[in-house]
């Protein structure tokens, strides 16, 4: 089974709709997964991901940062934010 879905490349001309690489309507499937990238680790991601596809999702809505203190707690690897990994080192920096 292929896992390639279309993407949206352009709006119509009557503004109505998406329209894939062929002028086709394309429908916009999605799932949400809003905390994707924050509690999940890159296996589980993988399969998610795989999972959805071969469900013939084509888009799925997620944030980067988790909703609650996103910025300050660790995702799932122990990472923290990049934002807050610069300031870190900017207080460094001043100290």
């Amino acid at each position: 089974m292929s896992l390639h879905c279309s993407r949206p490349v352009a709006v119509d001309p009557t503004g109505s709709h998406l329209v894939d690489e062929a002028g086709k309507p394309w429908f916009y499937m999605a799932d949400t997964a809003w905390e994707l990238a924050h509690r999940l680790n890159p296996a589980e991601a993988d399969f998610y991901l795989t999972t959805r596809a071969r469900q013939r999702f084509n888009a799925i809505q997620t944030v980067i940062l988790a909703e609650f203190d996103g910025l300050n707690t660790p995702n799932r690897q122990g990472e923290s934010s990049p934002a807050r990994q610069r300031s870190r080192v900017a207080e460094r920096a001043v100290l």
